[in-house]
């Protein structure tokens, strides 16, 4: 099962980000209610055409450029899963933990006794466990700017939005449970950035790349 950590080890190295020089860059979403989103915009507007619903909980929102004040808002430019664009500074904060894991990255990449440098950065208690493969998945059919709901049951009426997931979602990782709900539709108990809830299996498509990858670079930082 991926751990918080494992989907931040995702986000770090997978992602792109391995290179971040400043900490300070890197933001987390605040002042949004669960399940609900940030909008990324194409221009510092709240009129403008929305790119990305980013959802409550979502780190590692890496920072383009200086901000840009547009009447009352102040306005950001930055990168979430290799889309940019704008959103309203107010929302969004320094990550800490982003900054941590930056730190230790950095350290364990400079230790001349770390000879797997992929692992940097991998969580220690991850690494004790046993390898077992998993499978990922991500979000299909849905559009720009809407979200697919990791609900708390398998029902789009009595289910509760955990996180809402952008339409463009990946490293969904599957739980082992499904189930087919009384109007036929089948759920599946996944995981995705760091929630755990059930998923409209006709929004998701397995995903063999990330899968291989993930299960690739897994096992060579777990346990045999």
């Amino acid at each position: 099962m991926l751990k918080g950590l494992i989907g931040v080890f995702i986000i770090c190295c997978a992602g792109g980000m391995s290179g971040v020089a400043n900490a300070q860059d890197v933001m987390k979403v605040v002042n949004v209610e669960s399940g609900q989103s940030l909008n990324l915009r194409a221009y510092p507007s709240p009129r403008s055409r929305i790119k990305l619903a980013i959802p409550h909980n979502a780190s590692w929102l890496l920072k383009i450029q200086k901000s840009r004040k547009v009447g009352a808002a102040t306005w950001q430019l930055v990168r979430w899963q290799n889309v940019e664009g704008w959103v309203n500074a107010h929302f969004l904060a320094v990550d800490e933990r982003a900054a941590w894991v930056i730190k230790r990255r950095k350290m364990c990449m400079s230790d001349p006794k770390q000879t797997a440098k992929f692992c940097c950065g991998f969580p220690d208690r991850q690494a004790k466990k046993r390898f077992r493969a998993i499978k990922a998945f991500a979000v299909q059919a849905v559009n720009e700017g809407n979200t697919l709901a990791l609900r708390s049951h398998p029902s789009n009426v009595n289910g509760q939005t955990i996180v809402a997931i952008p339409h463009n979602g990946r490293w969904i990782t599957h739980l082992g449970k499904e189930r087919r709900s009384k109007v036929g539709e089948y759920w599946m108990y996944a995981r995705w950035n760091g929630q755990n809830g059930w998923l409209n299996k006709a929004f998701l498509r397995y995903d063999k790349s990330q899968t291989d990858w993930l299960n690739q670079k897994r096992k060579q930082c777990m346990r045999p």
